[in-house]
C-alpha cells in the first residue's frame, strides 16, 4: 500500500527501498483502477436512467404545452390553427419519447454493469410506448372536439 510522506507518495518495495514498487502493489493498484472503472460504468448507467426520466418529463411538458395552447386559443378563428399548433407540440412530445428510449437503450448496449442493476430495456420501451400512445390518443380526441 502506498505510504504518504508529506505530499509525496513513496512506494516501498520488497527490499524496503524507496522508489521501487513491489508486484503486489502493482496488482493492487491495477485492481483498484479496474474497480474505479467498474464504478464509473455503474454511475453512467444510473445517470442514463435519470436522463431517460428527464427526457420523458420534457416530452410530457411538450404534450402539456400542446394541450394548453389548444385550451387557450380554442376560441380563435380558424379553430384548426389552434389544433395544428397543439398537434405540433404533441408530435414533438412523441418524438422526444422515442428518442429518449432509443438513446437510453443505445447507451445500455455499449456499457457493462457490475454492481448496478439497470432498468430492463423492455420496461423502457413499454414506458415510452405508453406515453406516446396516450399522447396520440389525446391528439385524436383534440381533433374530434
Amino acid at each position: 500500500m502506498p505510504k504518504i510522506k508529506g505530499s509525496v507518495l513513496c512506494f516501498f518495495g520488497a527490499g524496503g527501498q524507496t522508489g521501487t514498487m513491489a508486484s503486489d502493489d502493482k496488482d493492487a493498484k491495477t485492481k483498484w483502477a479496474e474497480e474505479r472503472t467498474d464504478w464509473a460504468e455503474d454511475r453512467t448507467v444510473l445517470a442514463n436512467e435519470r436522463t431517460f426520466a428527464g427526457w420523458m418529463r420534457t416530452g410530457l411538458a411538450a404534450v402539456g404545452i400542446g394541450l394548453a395552447s389548444q385550451a387557450i386559443f380554442r376560441a380563435a378563428e380558424p379553430t384548426w390553427l389552434a389544433k395544428l399548433a397543439a398537434t405540433g407540440f404533441i408530435a414533438v412530445g412523441v418524438l422526444i419519447f422515442y428518442l429518449a428510449w432509443r438513446n437510453s437503450c443505445g447507451l445500455l448496449d455499449r456499457l457493462n454493469t457490475h454492481a448496478a442493476d439497470p432498468i430492463p430495456r423492455g420496461h423502457l420501451a413499454w414506458l415510452a410506448a405508453l406515453f406516446a400512445a396516450a399522447s396520440l390518443i389525446v391528439l385524436t380526441v383534440l381533433w374530434l372536439i
